[in-house]
C-alpha cells in the first residue's frame, strides 16, 4: 500500500466511524457530507506535495476536478461569506456555472486518464463513464455520478491506471457514496 492509498484508507476509516459514532450515540446515520469536498481537496494538496516532481496535465486537470467540486457546493461559501451574500450567490447562476466548470474538467480528467487503455471494452466503458456522468450532471441525479466514479475506478482497477488517481477516485467515490446514502435516510 502506497502513501497515497493509506492517506486515503485513513480518511475514509474516519469520515465512517464518526458515523458508526453517530450511529450509536443518537440512532441514526449521520454522515458528514458538508466536508465532503473539502477534504477531497486537501488530501489532493497533499498527494501534490507527496508527488511535486512528478506534475504534469493530468495533475491540474484532476486539481480543477477537485477545486472546481469544492466551491460548487454551498458549505464552502457559507463559511467566507455572510448570509446576505450567500443569499445573492445561490439565487445567481455563480454556483451551476461553478459545477458546469466541475464537469468539465471531470470529463477532460476522465479522457486524459484512460487514454493510455488499450482494451476495446475498456474503452467502450470510457465512453459510457462521460456519458453516465453528463447525464446526472444534466437531469441533476447524484445516483448517476456515484455510478461513474464506481465505472471510473472499476476501469482503472482492470486497466492497472496510476495507483494514485485511483486512490483518490476512491476516495470520492466513497464520500458521495456517503452523501448519496444519507440523502436517502
Amino acid at each position: 500500500m502506497i502513501r497515497e492509498e493509506r492517506t486515503v484508507f485513513l480518511t475514509i476509516l474516519t469520515f465512517v466511524l464518526y458515523s458508526f459514532i453517530q450511529l450509536w450515540e443518537k440512532g441514526t446515520f449521520i454522515f458528514p457530507f458538508p466536508l465532503n469536498e473539502i477534504a477531497v481537496f486537501i488530501v489532493f494538496l497533499y498527494f501534490v506535495y507527496l508527488n511535486k516532481k512528478k506534475l504534469d496535465v493530468i495533475w491540474m486537470a484532476v486539481g480543477l476536478v477537485c477545486f472546481f467540486k469544492l466551491l460548487s457546493h454551498q458549505f464552502i461559501w457559507s463559511i467566507f461569506l455572510p448570509n446576505e451574500k450567500l443569499e445573492l450567490l445561490f439565487t445567481g447562476i455563480m454556483t451551476d456555472i461553478l459545477y458546469l466548470l466541475y464537469s468539465i474538467s471531470f470529463i477532460v480528467f476522465t479522457i486524459l486518464y484512460t487514454k493510455s487503455i488499450e482494451n476495446k471494452n475498456l474503452l467502450f466503458t470510457r465512453i459510457g463513464i462521460l456519458i453516465i456522468f453528463s447525464l446526472g450532471v444534466l437531469i441533476n441525479q447524484p445516483i448517476l455520478e456515484v455510478l461513474s466514479f464506481f465505472i471510473l475506478y472499476f476501469i482503472s482497477w482492470k486497466a492497472n491506471l496510476n495507483q494514485i488517481f485511483r486512490s483518490l477516485i476512491c476516495l470520492i467515490l466513497v464520500l458521495d457514496t456517503g452523501k448519496f446514502l444519507m440523502s436517502l435516510f
